[in-house]
């Protein structure tokens, strides 16, 4: 009989060995390094500038580091418009742009995307069915292959910048940024890995569907099922995976607006988190997710106790993109709607599921 720690197990997308992670993440230090290196040598020996001032060439450096993940994400962004989708969120560095109920929103907002981007697509109204569904795994590897595109492009503007002397700096710029940018892409949780493991598990698509559920109190009932069926399915199987722990959150939160029943198998599995939350995995990034699983069952009085340090709790409460989100009406009013649910003393008691 299998004890309360190993009814579930921990299932990766992609078996990623450790030698292939390194590999990749030591390519992309060197060119960082050596382009970085003989950036200086092509000022100083074709360019022949002199007096070369460290605070110019750091902002020379982020200027064409911007622009390249602009493009990047501009790339996403133009595979997204020609396969029939439109984008909710567009995010590069400090700039956002949010569609929301109509309107066109441009903010200037220092989130955890200061150096990064990111395109999130408005699919609420569109996937409603199996077959648009379908559709959409499908041109989401293509959506996912536009921001590496565009990376291939901007090498080729950097190699026809290189052959003039005036711009070979800035030409050599964008062909090794572009260049550690794809070659990234083949790390975890990046885009041609997302590819592999979408290629692999069609069904690891609900991951840029997830997003829905955090904005919009609803969704419509297509995306629930499909959610909902993934996590029984997955959890029956004895698994999980980053996904699920992603999902119990929102679901929580779905359930609470909305006052609809937790999935049994989902139920069964958190009540599993809450008393082997300690040996479940020394992973940190696992860590975090349970601690921020945990808290948040402990903020909506679903649990009775928990003795996770408030030190470590700030730093896990919120969405990574919450900043972001507050500028959506929806992701608002949904904010509103849990704050009367936490107030509401009445019902502490009938809502605690959960003993540790």
């Amino acid at each position: 009989m299998k004890t309360n720690k190993e009814i579930y197990s921990i299932q990766d997308q992609i078996k990623y060995k450790k030698r292939y992670k390194t590999i990749i993440l030591l390519l992309t230090i060197l060119i960082s390094y050596v382009g970085g290196y003989y950036y200086l040598m092509i000022k100083v020996n074709v360019q022949h500038k002199t007096g070369l001032n460290f605070y110019k060439i750091c902002l020379e450096v982020l200027f064409i580091y911007y622009i390249s993940v602009f493009f990047h994400e501009i790339g996403h962004l133009t595979v997204l418009k020609l396969r029939g989708y439109d984008f909710r969120i567009f995010v590069v560095g400090i700039l956002v742009i949010i569609k929301d109920r109509g309107c066109t929103k441009v903010k200037i907002i220092v989130s955890k995307l200061i150096l990064g981007g990111v395109v999130i697509p408005n699919t609420n109204s569109i996937i409603i069915d199996e077959e648009s569904y379908n559709k959409f795994i499908y041109d989401n590897k293509l959506i996912l292959s536009g921001g590496i595109i565009f990376n291939l492009i901007m090498i080729i503007v950097g190699i026809g910048l290189f052959n003039f002397n005036l711009t070979i700096d800035r030409g050599f710029l964008l062909i090794i940024i572009n260049t550690g940018v794809i070659i990234s892409s083949f790390l975890p949780n990046n885009d041609i890995s997302r590819i592999r493991e979408i290629n692999i598990e069609p069904n690891l698509t609900l991951r840029f569907l997830a997003e829905d559920l955090v904005i919009n109190k609803h969704v419509n009932n297509f995306y629930m099922k499909k959610i909902i069926c993934y996590i029984n399915e997955t959890l029956m199987n004895g698994n999980y995976n980053y996904l699920i722990l992603d999902f119990i959150i929102p679901i929580i939160e779905y359930d609470l607006i909305n006052q609809i029943s937790l999935p049994k198998e989902l139920d069964k599995f958190i009540n599993w988190i809450v008393q082997n939350n300690k040996k479940i995995s020394k992973k940190v990034i696992m860590k975090i997710r349970i601690i921020k699983i945990i808290n948040k069952l402990n903020t909506y009085k679903l649990i009775t106790c928990t003795d996770i340090k408030e030190k470590y709790i700030e730093a896990t409460m919120q969405h990574p993109f919450h900043k972001i989100y507050l500028n959506i009406d929806s992701y608002n009013d949904k904010q509103e709607l849990l704050k009367l649910i936490i107030q509401n003393q009445s019902n502490i008691n009938k809502r605690i599921r959960y003993n540790p």
